[in-house]
């Protein structure tokens, strides 16, 4: 290989890696700005929706009645929400960071909705949203199992007393 090879596929290493290339410092705004915004709130909400949507739910519904299986599943996800709240914030910080500036993130954590950069967040939540979807569904999917797995325990052990 000639040098001219080797620098241009320097070149073409460092135009392709580089834009995608996230700095510790932007991974700690993002990170901040996670919890400022209190992104990380909306996994009790997804992991609810989730746990409402299967089978369990419905049979646990049926032998409990809707108020008490509710209670029981809420109280199980709490559980659950808090084993995985921070990993589920490390993948939104994975998400976000590479989307928006060390700056842009400062801006919205402290002037929230007035910063001249909420727009340009609200425009890329699908984007986050969808690296987010990719990325964390498994674990959703343990900590709903592992508190349907509870709730279910619980209730036979209640029925068998």
């Amino acid at each position: 290989m000639n040098r001219i090879q080797f620098f241009s596929r320097i070149v073409l290493i460092t135009v392709l890696i580089l834009p995608n290339f996230v700095t510790a410092q932007e991974v700690d705004c993002a990170s901040n700005a996670i919890k400022a915004l209190r992104l990380g709130g909306g996994f009790f909400i997804l992991s609810n929706q989730l746990a409402k949507a299967t089978t369990t739910y419905r049979n646990l519904q049926a032998n409990l009645g809707e108020q008490k299986a509710n209670a029981l599943i809420a109280s199980e996800l709490v559980e659950s929400v808090k084993k995985y709240q921070s990993q589920w914030d490390t993948n939104l910080t994975q998400a976000w960071a590479p989307l928006m500036t060390c700056d842009e993130f400062k801006s919205l954590s402290e002037y929230r909705q007035q910063s001249p950069y909420a727009r340009k967040f609200v425009s890329l939540n699908d984007k986050a949203g969808a690296a987010m979807q990719a990325q964390s569904q498994p674990l959703l999917n343990t900590a709903v199992s592992e508190a349907l797995a509870r709730a279910w325990t619980k209730a036979q052990s209640h029925e068998n007393q």
